[in-house]
């Protein structure tokens, strides 16, 4: 990699860092909560089963599928406290995209690569909250990568299982974003692999799978998380919906990225119908990935990451057919459109620089004294709390105190808040 694309690559990264490095506001956020699991895991395995923060449903039965995701928050914290943690989500993050975008420069060229993630940035840090997903996105890169290689013939089966079998058993134990660990190695090597070696990877990595606490269910867990709560859960809602009630361009931008995409691999399918069938695997997890993420807009994220490699590989593919009766630079083109996107999208974005109140590390500024407050005037539960402070309580005042409700809605009943908590915030009378 030459010098220019030394600095090109370092600028790209110093962006996300910038953007990735916002203060941690523990009040709403779930890491208080991360951090506990990993705390109490090893002291008590019931935080592992049931709802084992809360007074209001304590004995009700759950999954905690993220619990290795609480030991090594709780690890780092311990360690190094909330600024270790800010930076280790930074590192995580830049490792993704690092992973994606060499996987986009392999499927396309470097300068194709590095357009389309200037155009992706807004969308690829539309979580900047520390969560367990990170890990998912960082396995989700490591996946593909190694499948890529694969596919080229440059690693072999047995150091492609040797990879992809440990890192689903450590995923399965750290998000629920696991299954699409054995989405992407289905999609991937179906087509490029005997039958036999077929089986054995998908069997591997299903099997290793079962090995958390939870066994079959927590393998299953994936198809039932989503399930009807009882209460809203606004990242849990379509792009159409938050689109209605919320003024965010995020969602234009998320739509418009999705549009580009599948524009190109029509085109693909229109000039060469071999050329598609070659293109499936791409499609395939565009098409799945684009979809769900339409319908939970928590995806968007990862889909921006998505969209770098489905993307550069679109735009690759139809540029050897723009370009074949052609003498134009490719790169000069690319050169002009990574500019042209930048001020397009740095205009209606600039509302949202990350140097504002809470660029930094760490936590917010006196993100603690509300719980300190409590604590010094020696105040007593039981507490009536709202959804979001859930954790921050546990994080401050468990096990002295235990919640109303956290913002575990798989941990609660649907009754529990329809009957229940719905009304108490409705009906003042209850």
């Amino acid at each position: 990699m030459g010098f220019g694309k030394k600095i090109a690559v370092l600028f790209l990264l110093i962006v996300l860092c910038v953007c990735f490095a916002q203060k941690i506001n523990l009040t709403t956020a779930d890491l208080g909560r991360h951090i506990r699991n990993g705390e109490y895991v090893f002291k008590n395995p019931s935080v592992l089963y049931t709802n084992f923060y809360s007074y209001t449903e304590p004995d009700f039965k759950t999954v905690n599928h993220h619990w290795l995701f609480g030991v090594l928050s709780y690890l780092i914290w311990s360690a190094g406290g909330f600024k270790l943690v800010s930076i280790f989500f930074i590192l995580v993050n830049l490792a993704s995209f690092s992973l994606f975008f060499l996987s986009a420069k392999k499927v396309s060229s470097f300068s194709m690569a590095f357009f389309l993630s200037l155009w992706l940035i807004p969308l690829i840090i539309f979580r900047k909250e520390i969560r367990p997903e990170m890990i998912s996105y960082l396995f989700s890169a490591i996946f593909i990568y190694c499948l890529l290689h694969f596919k080229d013939n440059e690693i072999t089966f047995k150091k492609l299982c040797a990879i992809l079998v440990p890192i689903q058993l450590i995923w399965v134990n750290t998000h629920i974003f696991f299954i699409f660990g054995l989405f992407l190695a289905g999609i991937f090597t179906i087509k490029s692999i005997s039958a036999k070696k077929f089986v054995f990877l998908m069997s591997s990595l299903i099997l290793i799978s079962f090995i958390n606490p939870a066994g079959i269910k927590g393998f299953l867990e994936p198809f039932n998380i989503f399930r009807e709560y009882g209460y809203m859960i606004a990242e849990n809602q379509s792009v159409i919906f938050m689109q209605k009630r919320f003024y965010n361009l995020l969602y234009l931008h998320f739509e418009i990225s999705f549009a580009f995409i599948l524009g190109g691999f029509l085109l693909i399918f229109l000039k060469s119908r071999e050329d598609f069938k070659k293109s499936l695997s791409f499609f395939c997890l565009f098409l799945i990935s684009g979809l769900l993420a339409f319908k939970l807009n928590r995806l968007i994220a990862l889909n921006g990451l998505i969209f770098l490699l489905t993307g550069s590989f679109v735009i690759n593919r139809n540029a050897s057919y723009l370009f074949k009766k052609h003498t134009v630079d490719k790169k000069l083109v690319s050169s002009f459109l990574a500019s042209l996107f930048l001020m397009l999208y740095l205009i209606p974005y600039s509302a949202n620089i990350p140097f504002n109140n809470n660029f930094g590390i760490g936590l917010l500024h006196n993100n603690g004294d509300s719980a300190k407050f409590f604590k010094d005037a020696k105040l007593h539960g039981p507490i009536f709390n709202n959804y979001d402070i859930g954790s921050y309580l546990i994080f401050h005042l468990f096990p002295n105190e235990q919640v109303f409700v956290d913002n575990r809605p798989e941990a609660y009943s649907p009754l529990f808040f329809r009957n229940t908590y719905v009304p108490m915030q409705e009906n003042e009378n209850l």
